[in-house]
């Protein structure tokens, strides 16, 4: 999987190659024109960004630059950076990556060979130069941190970038690029042990291509461009790797020397794996586990999947939009959205106060595929977010039925997850079979179900018992305060599943069906929309990967 959730959002104006203006753009490098940066020298020199509409300026990076400051304070569009991108990320840096170029990082600690230190477990007390400070060189400092080793137990050594301070004795261990050092020890005939955190279960991301939230949101699909333009470079690069080092060589004016390159050429490939794992492949899960390792090591705070995710951009298909609509997001960054608090599976606040559920999924789609944030609206009651929906303070809801009262003031968009209506009862009144069954029966429904109408006007022999929730209406028929209890089948199979019901059973369908859609206050018909545009736009496998992400039993218990 490459990425995850975005979208290309244009207006609906086709133009050709020849009338597109090429837009200047930046990317700052993380260390000087080598072969580590050859598949976008390659984008440049073989006309792959200028395809894109793209005229890239990359530029080498200086000693004491911080390449996510750079791109972060808008003076660079995009930049190159290790996997201590993800540690500036969760300390705030309003940062996304697009790719991972490199699977493994290339980060190791090198020993003399005759020093006996062949492993983290001989490091203690001695003179190590690596960055223990940053999340740079957060992959030696788990090595460490798994062999038992804190930072107090050796002495750390400013980093340099140079062997002589292990040539010449200075220190005892220093860390550097499995791509490159290894080479400069071999010239000089200086056996070296390498301790690769690899080889002991540990393998982090290496060189990320990011970019700003701002350059996402001014310039929505240039990074799409940017990505495509140059994981084609890549592709050439490594396939062409003899005329790449001549290009970095004599164009560029790489320092090292050809034989050298060829050595970091050859290393650089068993890093990126193109063979294995398509170019620029980035996981959630696995950010997931180097994001616990920093917040173990004290480097982060803790990170969510759902902020992982964010952390990840995703081009995908694109999405059309109108002038209109696209400056109706730009006028639009922030949309209030107001959900039940207590609706699960649909969406509810788990404990930790975050926001979950299968609307939730679909919010969280939204706000990455248009790059705008929802501010959730949950401290209120559902009759309260109908009212401030009704007063236009909701720019929408998230998860409701259309009924006639309420598209009085709201628009409905197209729906998107439906479960049957059901009968439940209590185990030991038996199977009812249908609504017709219930005559002279006491049903509890809460307030404003969309079942309400249908019960009342066609079965009026039926007493509806009114609650303010859905599972104060199971309970009352858990305590036998009514008969039955009418409604949607996932939501009562939860609740019983979850809230200890035990007594409670299925016992009937009805030929009604809950329909689940977003309301949208009328004075907003652009997002409308624009979310009809994107529901519009999903797969069936991507629905059913969203409604079945584990909120809700994928089969329904069989009735008695």
């Amino acid at each position: 999987m490459l990425l995850s959730f975005s979208v290309t959002i244009h207006a609906q104006v086709t133009q050709t190659d020849d009338d597109l203006a090429l837009e200047k753009v930046s990317l700052q490098l993380k260390w000087k024109y080598q072969f580590q940066f050859a598949g976008y020298i390659a984008a440049v020199e073989k006309g792959f960004y200028k395809e894109q509409g793209l005229d890239v300026e990359l530029r080498p990076r200086q000693s004491e630059l911080n390449v996510v400051d750079e791109v972060v304070n808008d003076k660079a569009d995009y930049g190159i950076g290790g996997i201590g991108i993800l540690s500036q990320y969760a300390n705030g840096s309003p940062i996304k990556a697009l790719a991972a170029i490199f699977q493994h990082d290339a980060l190791v600690f090198m020993s003399q060979a005759e020093s006996g230190i062949v492993s983290p477990y001989e490091m203690v007390g001695k003179r190590v130069m690596f960055d223990g400070t940053s999340g740079n060189d957060a992959i030696l400092r788990t090595l460490l941190n798994d062999a038992g080793i804190q930072l107090k137990d050796i002495n750390i050594i400013p980093q340099q970038m140079s062997i002589n301070s292990l040539l010449n004795d200075e220190v005892d261990v220093i860390s550097g690029y499995i791509t490159d050092q290894p080479y400069a020890f071999l010239q000089k005939k200086f056996p070296i042990n390498i301790i690769n955190p690899r080889n002991y279960g540990f393998d982090f991301y290496g060189d990320i291509l990011f970019t700003s939230d701002d350059e996402l949101k001014n310039y929505p699909g240039r990074a799409q461009r940017m990505l495509k333009a140059s994981l084609k470079g890549w592709q050439y690069a490594l396939e062409h790797s003899e005329e790449m080092i001549h290009i970095i060589k004599e164009k560029y004016g790489a320092e090292q020397s050809l034989s050298r390159l060829r050595f970091e050429a050859r290393e650089t490939k068993k890093l990126i794996l193109p063979e294995l794992i398509p170019l620029g492949s980035i996981e959630t899960p696995r950010l997931k586990r180097i994001a616990d390792i920093y917040t173990q090591l004290g480097v982060t705070p803790a990170l969510s999947e759902k902020a992982l995710n964010h952390f990840i951009h995703q081009p995908s298909t694109t999405l059309s939009l109108t002038e209109a609509e696209q400056a109706w997001l730009q006028a639009h960054p922030v949309i209030k959205v107001g959900v039940d608090k207590n609706f699960a599976p649909y969406e509810w606040v788990n404990d930790d106060g975050e926001y979950v559920g299968i609307a939730a999924e679909y919010i969280n789609l939204l706000e990455e595929r248009l790059g705008v944030r929802f501010d959730i609206i949950s401290d209120h009651s559902w009759d309260e977010l109908m009212t401030m929906a009704q007063q236009n303070e909701l720019d929408m809801l998230a998860c409701l039925n259309e009924t006639p009262e309420r598209e009085q003031y709201l628009n409905f968009t197209d729906p998107y997850i439906q479960n049957p209506v059901v009968i439940i009862n209590t185990d030991i009144n038996g199977y009812v079979g249908a609504l017709k069954n219930l005559a002279g029966k006491t049903v509890a429904i809460e307030k404003g179900n969309f079942s309400n109408t249908l019960l009342s006007d066609d079965y009026p022999e039926i007493t509806l018992l009114f609650t303010d929730t859905p599972r104060q209406a199971l309970e009352k028929v858990a305590r036998g305060e009514a008969d039955a209890y009418i409604g949607d089948a996932a939501y009562a199979n939860y609740q019983i599943k979850n809230n200890d019901l035990i007594n409670l059973q299925f016992a009937g369908q009805t030929q009604a069906r809950a329909v689940y859609r977003m309301g949208v206050v009328e004075n907003q018909p652009e997002l409308l929309s624009i979310i009809n545009k994107v529901l519009g736009q999903l797969s069936e496998k991507e629905k059913k990967k969203l409604n079945h992400n584990g909120w809700a039993s994928k089969s329904l218990p069989a009735l008695n």
